[in-house]
């Protein structure tokens, strides 16, 4: 059986269909968000997400690639460590997430710029929360909470 997702070289989204793919943890706890691996398949579309266009995908690569079945995670992977904002020539803002391999949430916060701004979340990847803190402009401010893998805070007030 094959299934379409997307990964993200650069600027350029790649969809693909994978005949034979895996997992790539051993637990997925979430399909929709989890990241698969596979080096059978064929290129249906590239786009440049800066310029918005379609480039033809004629030629064909046959690599080990990962990737996602949301193209939503695809272009976001890496998006902050990589500092992918600054390709946008008006700057980029807006929220940005970040999954554990085995597709639960990790990471939550919204950006400007790479700088965050407002609520910042992290998750343990039973899905639990670690840590919920402030930012402004980019520098921490405010709340700074911490919480035990099994929910309880760890410094209780």
């Amino acid at each position: 059986m094959s299934i379409i997702g997307y990964y993200k070289d650069y600027r350029y989204v790649v969809t693909i269909r994978a005949n034979d793919y895996t997992p790539f943890s051993k637990t997925v706890i979430n399909p929709e968000t989890a990241l698969y691996k596979t080096q059978n398949y064929e290129i249906l579309k590239i786009e440049d997400i800066i310029e918005n266009e379609i480039i033809d995908p004629t030629f064909r690569i046959k690599k080990l690639v990962y990737f996602y079945i949301n193209k939503e995670l695809a272009i976001f992977d890496k998006f902050i460590e990589y500092e992918e904002y600054k390709i946008f020539p008006l700057g980029y803002s807006g929220m940005y997430r970040e999954y554990h391999e085995n597709g639960n949430l990790y990471k939550q916060f919204y950006h400007i710029n790479g700088k965050i701004q407002g609520e910042f979340l992290t998750f343990y990847d039973n899905g639990n929360r670690q840590i919920i803190c402030d930012y402004v402009q980019g520098e921490k401010f405010g709340r700074n909470i911490e919480y035990k893998i099994n929910g309880e805070l760890y410094f209780p007030l």
